[in-house]
This record gives C-alpha cells, sequence and structure tokens, in this order.
C-alpha cells in the first residue's frame, strides 16, 4: 500500500502541475498537430484491434527504444526469456521463445527466420528514425505479407519532408548504460528524399545469483539505417548488431561459466507504388547467430537437445549460424461501390547454413556441422482475398480468406486455408463497436521442427474471437476489450526426451480489458488500463497487469508518469510478489534547439519479477530491472 500511496502521490503531482492554460496560437497549433498525426493516415482499423504510440506519444514518454513501449502493451507480459532477451508472452505462458508475434518496420518484417520471433535482435531497437508505433491484436490477420499471428508491431518511419534536420542525441545512465544516436533526414528535390540514423548503445541489467554465480544479460548495439525515396519508389537498408550476455543459457544449473549471443540482422528491401492501390515489395534479408557456452561437468554441464547425457554431459557448445530469406508480396485494391476487396500474394524462401557448430564432453571435441538435422530450407506461398463491404454509412462487414502453401525440408509440401470475419459498427458518433472471429493455423518454426522428436511437427490450430466497444462522451474515452482463445494440437515437450512432439492437447483461455483515457486540455492526458485472464496464478508468468499514463505539457517544459502493474503469481510453488514500475520523465527545450531530458526508472524499485527453475530443481525469482537515473541531451540542426 505504501507503494502504492507514494505512486497515486506522483501521479497527482503530473496530473495538476501547470494545469492552467490559455487559448492561444499554441493551443490551436496543438490541434492541428493531432490532426495532422501520420498515424492517422497508416493504421487500420480491420486490421485488428489497435493501440497507437503517436509521434507526439513517444516525445512525451522520452521513448528511446522499443522496450519503453512493449512494456506498457496490456494483455501481454514483457519478461527475459532464458537467454536475456526480453519477450513479450501471453499471460500464464513460460517464458520461452515465442513465435506468435511479428514487428515490421515500414512494410518489412523483421522477426527470426530461423525462431520466428522478433525480440532477440530488435528487443531495444531504438526509436530516432520512427515516426509513431502501431499494435494490432490481430488474431488471424488476413490484410498482411506474413505468416498467421497473434499480434503485429508497426514501426512506421519518419518522412523526411516533415523532419528536414539533423538530430545528435546523447543518453547516459547512472548504471553505466549509454546511447550515441546521430539522425538525418531531408527532402533533396520534388522528387527525392533519404534518412540516415546510426547508433551505438549499451545496456546493463540487474545480476541474479543463481546457484553461487551471477548470469549477465548486459547488451551492446549498433543499428544502421538508410532510407531514399524516388517518386513512387521506397529503398530501405537496415543493420543492426547485438551482443549480449547469454544469462541462464542451455547449462542444467541455469548458471553457465561463460556464455555469450551475437546476433545480426541486415535487409534490403524495396517497395513500388505502381497508383494508391497497388503495391509491390521485393525484400532480401541476411541474419547470423552466434551462440558460446560454458558450464562445468560439476554443475550438470550444458543440456543440448538430443546431445545431453546425464554420465558424460557436453561442457562446451559453440554454434555459428547463416539464414537468408527472399520474399516478394503484390496486393492491389479494387473498390467498387460500396466494396473494397483487397487481392493479394506473397512468396517466401528461407535457408540456413552453418558456418561452425560444436560441442565438447569429457571424450573430446565433436563437430556437429552436418551430422544433425538441419532445416535446410522452407518456402511458403500465399494467395489471400479479404472484402470490406460497407452495408452503409456506419457498418462495415469484412470477410477474408487466406490459402497457404508450405514445405519443409525433408518434408511434403501442404496446404492450409485461413479465415477471418470482422463487423465495425458506429452506433452514433460517441459508440463503436468492433469484432473479430479468426481460425487459423501457426507453423512451427525451423528451431522448432530441428528440436522435434520426429524432425516434424504439424501446425497449431487457433481459434479466436474478440470483441471490442469504445465509448467517447466529451474529453472521455472508455473502451472494453474481451477475446477468447481457443488452442488445439499444441506442441509440447516429451519428458522422456526433451524434445518437441505435436499432441492432441488443447488449451483456451479468456481475456478482459478496460481502458480509459481523458483528454484534460490540449496539453494534459490521463491513461487508465487493467486488464485480467483466467489462465490462474499458478503458471508461470502474470494472469492480470495495468497502467497508468500522465503526460503534460506547458510552453518548454513536458512532464510524463506511468506505473506500470503486473499480478502476483505462482510458479514452480514460489509465491512472487505483484510488481509496480514507476518511470517519471522530465524534459524541456532550451535556446538554439537543445533539449534536456531527464528519466527515473522502477523509481519504487520493485520492476516486473521473473521466476527461474533449472534442470537440477534449483528455483528462485529476480527483479527484471535497476532502479536508475537517464539524462538525455539532444541538439537539433
Amino acid at each position: 500500500m505504501g507503494k502504492l500511496f507514494v505512486a497515486g502521490l506522483l501521479t497527482v503531482f503530473v496530473f495538476c502541475f501547470l494545469s492552467y492554460g490559455d487559448e492561444s496560437i499554441i493551443t490551436l497549433m496543438k490541434r492541428y498537430e493531432g490532426e495532422s498525426e501520420l498515424s492517422k493516415k497508416t493504421k487500420q482499423e480491420s486490421l485488428g484491434h489497435i493501440i497507437v504510440f503517436t509521434r507526439k506519444d513517444l516525445d512525451m514518454m522520452q521513448a528511446h527504444t522499443l522496450s519503453d513501449i512493449l512494456r506498457l502493451v496490456p494483455l501481454v507480459n514483457f519478461l527475459p526469456n532464458q537467454y536475456g532477451v526480453e519477450t513479450l508472452l501471453n499471460p500464464g505462458n513460460p517464458i520461452t521463445v515465442p513465435f506468435v508475434f511479428r514487428i515490421y518496420i515500414d512494410d518489412h518484417e523483421v522477426s527470426s527466420i530461423h525462431t520466428y520471433s522478433p525480440f532477440l535482435t530488435y528487443d531495444r531497437y531504438p526509436l530516432d528514425n520512427i515516426n509513431h508505433v502501431e499494435i494490432y491484436y490481430s488474431a488471424g490477420a488476413i490484410s498482411v505479407s506474413n505468416e498467421p499471428s497473434q499480434m503485429i508491431i508497426k514501426m512506421y518511419t519518419k518522412v523526411p519532408s516533415r523532419e528536414n534536420s539533423t538530430k545528435l542525441r546523447v543518453t547516459a545512465g547512472t548504471k553505466k548504460s549509454y546511447t550515441l544516436s546521430f539522425f538525418s533526414a531531408y527532402k533533396i528535390n520534388d522528387d527525392s528524399s533519404f534518412l540516415l540514423n546510426f547508433s551505438k548503445s549499451y545496456f546493463r541489467f540487474p545480476k541474479p545469483e543463481i546457484n553461487g554465480q551471477t548470469v549477465s544479460r548486459n547488451q551492446f548495439r549498433k543499428n544502421l539505417f538508410l532510407k531514399y525515396s524516388y517518386f513512387d519508389t521506397d529503398v530501405e537498408f537496415s543493420a543492426v548488431d547485438v551482443r549480449r550476455g547469454g544469462f541462464m543459457g542451455l547449462s542444467f544449473d541455469a548458471a553457465p561459466d561463460y556464455s555469450s549471443v551475437q546476433s545480426l540482422d541486415t535487409y534490403i528491401s524495396v517497395k513500388q507504388k505502381f497508383d494508391r492501390n497497388t503495391k509491390l515489395v521485393l525484400s532480401y534479408d541476411y541474419q547470423k547467430r552466434k551462440y558460446k557456452e560454458l558450464n562445468s561437468q560439476s554443475d550438470g554441464g550444458i543440456f543440448v537437445p538430443g546431445i545431453y547425457s546425464f554420465f558424460n554431459p557436453p561442457t562446451y557448445y559453440y554454434e555459428d549460424l547463416n539464414f537468408h530469406k527472399f520474399a516478394v508480396s503484390l496486393d492491389r485494391k479494387f473498390r467498387k461501390g460500396r466494396n473494397s476487396l483487397l487481392a493479394g500474394t506473397f512468396l517466401r524462401y528461407y535457408f540456413q547454413n552453418t558456418s561452425k557448430n560444436e560441442y565438447s564432453d569429457s571424450s573430446g571435441i565433436h563437430d556437429l556441422k552436418g551430422n544433425i538435422f538441419r532445416v535446410k530450407n522452407f518456402y511458403i506461398g500465399s494467395f489471400y482475398l479479404e472484402n470490406s463491404y460497407n452495408i452503409n454509412e456506419k457498418n462495415l462487414f469484412i470477410a477474408g480468406l487466406k490459402y497457404d502453401r508450405y514445405k519443409f525440408y525433408g518434408q511434403k509440401s501442404k496446404g492450409k486455408i485461413n479465415g477471418r470475419v470482422g463487423f465495425i459498427s458506429f452506433l452514433n458518433h460517441s459508440l463503436m463497436l468492433k469484432g473479430f472471429i479468426s481460425h487459423y493455423y501457426i507453423l512451427p518454426s525451423m528451431i522448432l521442427i530441428e528440436s522435434s522428436k520426429e524432425k516434424k511437427l504439424d501446425p497449431i490450430r487457433s481459434t479466436v474471437f474478440s470483441a471490442e466497444a469504445k465509448y467517447r462522451t466529451g474529453k472521455n474515452e472508455f473502451r472494453l476489450f474481451y477475446s477468447y482463445y481457443r488452442v488445439e494440437d499444441l506442441i509440447i515437450i516429451d519428458k522422456n526426451s526433451g524434445l518437441f512432439v505435436s499432441s492432441d492437447k488443447n488449451g483456451n483461455f479468456h481475456e478482459y480489458g478496460l481502458f480509459f483515457r481523458r483528454k484534460v486540455d490540449e496539453f494534459t492526458t490521463f491513461e487508465l488500463n487493467y486488464w485480467i485472464t483466467d489462465v490462474g496464478k499458478d503458471k508461470y508468468s502474470p494472469e492480470r497487469g495495468g497502467y497508468l499514463r500522465v503526460g503534460r505539457e506547458f510552453k518548454r517544459f513536458q512532464l510524463y508518469t506511468d506505473i506500470v502493474y503486473r499480478g502476483s503469481y505462482r510458479p514452480y510453488g514460489l509465491d512472487i510478489p505483484a510488481s509496480y514500475n514507476l518511470r517519471i520523465s522530465a524534459g524541456y527545450q532550451l535556446p538554439k534547439s537543445w533539449y534536456l531530458k531527464i528519466t527515473g526508472e522502477n523509481l519504487l524499485n520493485s520492476s516486473e519479477k521473473r521466476a527461474y527453475i533449472s534442470y537440477k530443481g534449483d528455483k528462485g525469482y529476480f527483479s527484471t530491472s535497476y532502479r536508475r537515473i537517464l539524462i538525455t541531451l539532444e541538439k537539433v540542426f
């Protein structure tokens, strides 16, 4: 109660601070800014239930990395997995490597080729080149060029003609974290423009003590992003290099003597708009992952599936893997009368090769390259149709089908049909209803198949119903959200072999969410969220959560605070208390386009709690972030 009382006082302070104002040119400019938000031009209501972090939100929050946003996302948890990668996961789920979330930069998907998870490289992606972020609860969405997923995170880059500037940013933290960033974007002439961003960062995290020694997930990263536009052609190049401590890794005691992960993700994408209705995207991705781990035999060695022996366990493991993806997508909208038909197709070809893969035990070093099963290639092609029919000016009906044809290395090609229907209704100017029913298949990732008992796995079947009601009155907005998930043919771990197998097991859960937003005036916003599920407390991650956010602007001054709540839970028989992660940011515009910003993170020293259990049965939990202060200095030229 004491922490809640302190958080409440701080929130009231922010809410009331400088709460007066007048109808001036600044007010009028703020209103224009809201109307001209780029997010209003990119968001797709028909894609799912949407949460938007606008350019103004990102500036107010001092959100410098994607993780600053993901920590707020309702109806999911955000915790580090065994490799130290900060990861979204469904309530109650084990903290593993997920494959139901997708991240896009503009029209290009950047999820991992090998695991489908985007977080190994993009958990702390810098946002200096990002204008706004859209998060879609889009289970089984048809009108996107990817395999079906549960959630889509779309980061839209800044438009050079709106920027025409260069920005330098330096951020330093009390726990020795830092970021150096350079951003430049200009309109060259009426036909062309460019955007360039480069950053270098180091992030430090708490080092929990497990089995008498500490484990690290500190992260060092470099990011380069280039975009050139000429008429209706956009060319993007991105390179992200992340090096981090491997955290608990694969060690039998969850405390390796040494572990590290290096991941490199590069891509080049070309988008061509032929007219306002037709778009072609070509891309090539290259991803590289190096993983190294050491753990003594007395601590149980390293649990490498399919290799591990209790009597002679591996004590050293190393892999150097390369992944490639070629992709092409084409879609077109046909509009006639009340109908808008989207027709599209995409083809993706994935393949991998191994530079080096080996392990050692008491008998010596063993070369795994070519001696263990790898999914050498995989392709998927799809054709989809989605029709939006305006019953009248207030009601929209959406129906879509997608046919996927795919083939994993060593298996026969197979086809699956995914379907989705939706309804959006504006009952009046104040009330909107939205609902979707989806039935779709989630394909296993390449790494899951390689770690499976039979070296093949069946897709997971999902049926999802979701509904939302949004009501606006005056300065207030209320949103109620409900969803039901039924998942069939789950992929589980075989207890005897420790490998994955397809099963006939099913699962289902319900989610409920409440959102309240009040725009006090053109300078002050207040937002509250609370969500709960029925997965139960005896699971592997919290079943409920929420947040409180308040932002305030006055002339050259900005003040923002949020507190993220996650409920208590009981994994592995542990009693883990609820967490209250408080963040406060203040910014001031200095003369000559200098900006000074100060952020306090985890100020209550009660961040999200992460539970663990080793293969030996040792278990415990720890806090996921430090309490620290960050100081940022920016200069715009």
